[in-house]
């Protein structure tokens, strides 16, 4: 999913023909994955992809440590999804309360929060569990956005993740968390990336991770 403001963007290459790109319009908003999701289910390719093939969501930044297809055929069912384990982080539940829907938890409000709390990405669904939960992490992220905007403040900047887990509580899934999938900071927060523990630099030297994307251009993809 890729957003962009150009009337004639035109989407880089990609390495395998599998793959394709969806350019999200303008009306969707900016790097926010709900709605970004919810476009591409209900008017892109995701829309003719049936029920319950499995669809893995990866962030760009994501380091796995292992092909995922063999998790996905083990776990991945419709009511049943996988993803990776983030550091449990039940702060942002207490803080989205005023905005948190009872009556709308299929079951507690709290043990669903303190149960899904963990989530990370990638994570993966059927087709089936993403339709449902695209219209739910959508209408998640605006009321945050709405609820910050309200008081003058800035707008989280993990608020992809805790509108995640906030649709999650208005679901029945099963969300089974393993730390197999890919590279994460186990002592950190949310916003903590992973990255100086496989040997990069990514935040503390951009332009370095700027050469080794350019010398990397034209290169076969790295197996």
């Amino acid at each position: 999913l890729v957003y962009c403001e150009a009337a004639r963007y035109e989407s880089p290459p990609v390495w395998n023909p599998c793959y394709n790109i969806h350019i999200i319009p303008n009306r969707t908003e900016t790097y926010e994955t709900g709605p970004a999701l919810l476009d591409w289910v209900e008017r892109s390719n995701g829309h003719a992809i049936p029920d319950d093939h499995t669809l893995v969501e990866v962030n760009q930044d994501s380091i796995l440590l292992r092909p995922i297809d063999a998790l996905t055929h083990q776990i991945v069912k419709t009511g049943i999804g996988v993803a990776q384990k983030a550091p449990l982080n039940l702060g942002w539940y207490f803080n989205e309360l005023d905005i948190i829907n009872p009556s709308k938890c299929v079951q507690g409000c709290a043990e669903t929060a303190q149960a899904n709390s963990g989530i990370g990405y990638p994570r993966a669904f059927t087709l089936r569990d993403w339709r449902m939960l695209a219209p739910l992490w959508t209408d998640a992220t605006r009321a945050i956005k709405r609820k910050y905007k309200a008081k003058g403040k800035n707008v989280p900047g993990d608020t992809d993740q805790i509108s995640f887990r906030m649709a999650t509580l208005y679901s029945n899934l099963t969300i089974v968390t393993t730390s197999l999938i890919s590279v994460t900071n186990p002592n950190g927060d949310d916003e903590d990336e992973a990255w100086p523990l496989a040997g990069l630099q990514a935040r503390d030297d951009p332009q370095s991770l700027a050469k080794q994307a350019e010398s990397l251009r034209g290169r076969d993809p790295p197996l």
